[in-house]
């Protein structure tokens, strides 16, 4: 995908066109990176591969999820009026380089996206969660950025705005590179 290559290249990653992929074997180290969980992607994981799937719009993971209904891509919500939002990363792997505290402060708000993950992890499919949210009093519990097992592979979802950030935040580059790492591992 063009402006995946051009993301990933600007963040310091080799690239290789998905049409040379084999769907069915997937090589060591090599992630793929998508807006969109479609067929391929999905036949990659599923036969042992790793895809970082950006999810930028509402469609991002496809029907991917669908036997699992409580898994899904939902609007952000916003701070309450007597209870503020919190945004976190768990700054440990391939995070660790990450400045700050576990509590992301106003350099993250830009790199916010609009979507949040609900639903995982659950107890039929359990994940490591890098990122998330919570308000409510911690009612309004969801994930930003998580990696879970997709038949024999593992896919990695985030909803960070990394890709239109790049640019113009100091942060999305750094965070970029570890949420590509944290789907290789």
């Amino acid at each position: 995908e063009p402006a995946m290559r051009a993301w990933a290249e600007k963040l310091g990653f080799d690239t290789i066109d998905v049409a040379s992929l084999d769907l069915t074997t997937p090589a060591p180290g090599v992630v793929w990176v998508t807006a969109h969980f479609g067929a391929d992607a999905q036949r990659y994981a599923r036969n042992g591969g790793r895809v970082l799937v950006l999810a930028e719009d509402a469609d991002a993971l496809g029907g991917a999820f669908d036997l699992l209904t409580f898994a899904r891509l939902k609007p952000r919500s916003g701070d309450g009026d007597w209870v503020p939002r919190t945004d976190w990363l768990d700054r440990s792997g391939p995070f660790a380089a990450i400045p700050g505290d576990t509590v992301l402060g106003i350099a993250f708000e830009d790199i916010l996206g609009d979507l949040v993950i609900s639903g995982i992890p659950n107890a039929i499919r359990p994940a490591v969660v890098a990122s998330g949210l919570f308000n409510g009093w911690l009612q309004g519990a969801a994930s930003t950025t998580v990696s879970t097992a997709y038949s024999q592979g593992v896919v990695t979802v985030s909803t960070y705005r990394l890709r239109a950030t790049v640019d113009s935040v100091p942060l999305s580059l750094p965070l970029g590179r570890a949420v590509v790492m944290a789907a290789a591992e």
